[in-house]
Formats: structure tokens, C-alpha cells, sequence
């Protein structure tokens, strides 16, 4: 392929020189952007998580917290639209499980 060919080639005189080329950046000045770029990289999903619009917590749809004591066998039972019932029983209702061994207890 000859350079006259070639449509992306600018025409210059014979004699003429090409433009100056421009300055490399200092090395600073590329760890300084990529300093920049990083935090920038870091930061923006964070900002994006912030500015998303959260869900409305209504009393109704918050929940209840039932606190019992540790081991207190509890049974939950739906009951309509007025929330729900909750019934426990002694630690010692439901059937005892094992986690090892072949003979039964």
C-alpha cells in the first residue's frame, strides 16, 4: 500500500515537518489520576446504594419481636387480619432428638 493511496493520510508539502507532539506526563501526574480514578471506582457504587429509593416500613408491615426464654417450644398460628397467636409450651413438648449412635433412645 503507497502512502498516495491511503485516504486518512493529511497532504502535506514535501518539505514540511509533522506538529510537535505533546508532553508525556510526569509520573506523578499518572499515579495522582489513577489515585483519583480508583477512589472514584471505590466510591460511586456506595453513592449509587445511598441515593436508591428504600421501601416504606409501616407499622404493619414491620413485624412483631416475641422475646421467649431459650429452649421454650414455640407455635405460630396465623389468626386473620388482627396479626397472629402464639402458644408455648414447656421445653420438654416435643419429641427428643439424637445426633449420633445406632440404637434408639
Amino acid at each position: 500500500m503507497t502512502t498516495e493511496n491511503r485516504s486518512d493520510t493529511p497532504e502535506r508539502p514535501a518539505g514540511a515537518k509533522a506538529p510537535p507532539r505533546g508532553r508525556r506526563p510526569s509520573k506523578r501526574a499518572l499515579r495522582a489520576g489513577a489515585w483519583l480514578v480508583g477512589g472514584l471506582a471505590f466510591a460511586l457504587p456506595w453513592a449509587a446504594v445511598a441515593a436508591a429509593p428504600h421501601p416504606v416500613v409501616t407499622a404493619q408491615t414491620a413485624g412483631k419481636v416475641l422475646v421467649v426464654p431459650a429452649g421454650t417450644k414455640v407455635i405460630y398460628k396465623p389468626s386473620g387480619s388482627s396479626g397472629a397467636t402464639v402458644v408455648s409450651g414447656s421445653p420438654n413438648a416435643g419429641p427428643v432428638t439424637t445426633t449420633g449412635g445406632s440404637a434408639p433412645p
